[in-house]
């Protein structure tokens, strides 16, 4: 991630990745609480520096429990994955210089594929 703005981020938020099933709806919205945003620095493209995330995820937990795996049940199939900058609770705060877009601050960056083990 890089800030290449023209001013400081707001402390507070944080990068947020959301899965999509193909009719648009949210599967689930998973939000780094590890990087606050807020802490880039301002810089032109060509001289900001970069900060490399890397985050581990899990989409749907598998629970031996019948009960709990009723309420985050994900089947397999291909889904849209978005991203955008926003609260630790997955809400979007900016919009990002990115096209295509849901709306609702959330930027599609490809889709996944989730396949069972």
């Amino acid at each position: 991630m890089i800030n290449a703005g023209v001013e400081w981020c707001y402390p507070g938020v944080y990068p947020c990745i959301t899965v999509k099933d193909k009719g648009g709806c949210l599967v689930s919205a998973l939000t780094d609480e590890s990087f606050n945003v807020g802490d880039l620095q301002v810089a032109e493209l060509e001289k900001a520096s970069v900060k490399q995330i890397s985050s581990i995820f899990t989409i749907a937990p598998v629970y031996n429990d019948p009960i709990k795996s009723f309420f985050r049940e994900v089947k397999p199939g291909k889904y849209d994955l978005y991203i955008s900058v926003g609260k630790k609770n997955g809400s979007p705060v900016f919009q990002l210089p990115y096209n295509e877009n849901d709306g609702h601050k959330r930027y599609k960056m490809g889709r996944i594929e989730i396949s069972t083990r």
